[in-house]
């Protein structure tokens, strides 16, 4: 009944999911994923931690990261 991560694949969908949902905050325990530095400054803003952030700007990247973080 908890999530484990959340992914966000830009600026746009960050701030409206943390819109939506207030009660997203640095105490919870989601692990936040985003696909590069700009979608993860703009999560940064809202006083969460980003902790994969990929590399390339793409879905599939992101996926391998998320992938190598849990191995």
């Amino acid at each position: 009944n908890q999530i484990d991560i959340i992914t966000f694949t830009s600026s746009s969908t960050a701030k409206n999911f943390i819109s939506t949902f207030p009660e997203l905050n640095s105490r919870n325990r989601a692990i936040i994923a985003c696909i590069g530095p700009i979608t993860a400054n703009t999560v940064r803003k809202f006083g969460l931690k980003p902790e994969i952030i990929s590399k390339k700007f793409t879905v599939s990247c992101l996926l391998k990261e998320i992938e190598e973080y849990f191995v």
